[in-house]
């Protein structure tokens, strides 16, 4: 049985030598760069969008079983 995400959570996170942290939340996903306020944020509704639009296999996703 699955948690139900009720408030975000913040993980630190290293790419390619630069830190930033993810936060997931029930809104959405936000990515920014470490002692940043600004970064990259999509709602789980725009996520789906863009999934409908284009094939998983060419957004580089996996579907999952």
């Amino acid at each position: 049985m699955s948690t139900k995400l009720e408030k975000p959570i913040r993980r630190e996170i290293d790419i390619d030598g630069e830190l930033f942290t993810l936060i997931v939340g029930p809104d959405g996903l936000r990515l920014t760069r470490k002692r940043f306020r600004s970064g990259l944020a999509v709602s789980w509704k725009a996520l789906l969008r863009q999934l409908d639009r284009s094939e998983q296999t060419h957004a580089g996703l996996t579907p999952t079983a």
